[in-house]
């Protein structure tokens, strides 16, 4: 069985339980394989990362008409259904083609009340870093993906997304793509900075050059960055392991 998101954000959760970890969120049509069904929650696999947890069964929609959908490259948009029940998607959300300021999804007819573009140009991936940048200031959220909260990796995910480019969802899988830059004075714009203790992968960002960084630690913000790692306000908060070139794997 196939599901559907048809409300802004599901939060994922590690347990069958509300106070449980969020690890990860399903965005506004994204859809998602349902793998079982347990009294009031239901475990799924997302179809776009392949991120398994567990769902409310409130909040549990089944998929009707899987058409093909665009993904929303705005930072939001504000839409409506026919009953006039309004909210607010975010970036990476799911939606098909846009007409007249409508689109239909899962048998349902939607209208954008706000503005928006929705056009091509943010498919050009050079345009991650200036995206990524119109997010600073976007609070830090343990499993979110979204302006309204990201951690480092949905961030990262996130602003690849929208310009095409398909990440898996945490830093330690990231970190298993691309080729092996050798330090920071050979990094370009959009390579990704992976930081982390022993082994351990733990944070990872957008190189913007040689010299600074686009991540999200506490909140999305530009800082320095050397072979050392983050600097931050003089101090070094993210001790660097590698960087990365992403090769294309268009979403």
């Amino acid at each position: 069985m196939k599901g559907i998101a048809e409300i802004s954000i599901i939060p994922i959760r590690s347990e069958k339980s509300h106070s449980s970890e969020m690890v990860s969120q399903i965005l506004f049509g994204e859809t998602y394989s349902v793998n079982d069904i347990h009294d009031d929650w239901v475990h799924i696999t997302t179809d776009y990362d392949n991120y398994s947890g567990w769902i409310s069964h409130n909040q549990l929609s089944f998929v009707k008409n899987d058409d093909n959908r665009i993904v929303v490259t705005d930072k939001f948009i504000e839409i409506s259904n026919d009953e006039n029940i309004r909210m607010i998607i975010p970036s990476g959300s799911m939606i098909t083609s846009v007409t007249d300021d409508s689109f239909m999804l899962n048998g349902k007819k939607y209208r954008i009340t706000s503005k928006h573009s929705m056009n091509n140009s943010a498919n050009d991936s050079s345009s991650i870093i200036s995206n990524a940048k119109s997010y600073i200031g976007s609070p830090y959220l343990w499993g979110g993906k979204s302006f309204m909260g990201f951690d480092c990796s949905g961030f990262v995910q996130t602003m690849f997304k929208i310009s095409a480019i398909k990440l898996p969802r945490d830093a330690s899988q990231q970190t298993e793509l691309g080729d092996y830059i050798k330090d920071v004075e050979d990094a370009q714009g959009r390579d990704l900075a992976f930081f982390g203790d022993g082994d351990k992968i733990t944070h990872v960002g957008i190189i913007i050059d040689n010299e600074h960084i686009i991540h999200c630690s506490g909140h999305v913000k530009v800082d320095k960055i050397d072979n050392t790692g983050i600097l931050s306000n003089g101090i070094y908060t993210h001790r660097l392991k590698v960087i990365k070139r992403i090769i294309e794997e268009k979403s």
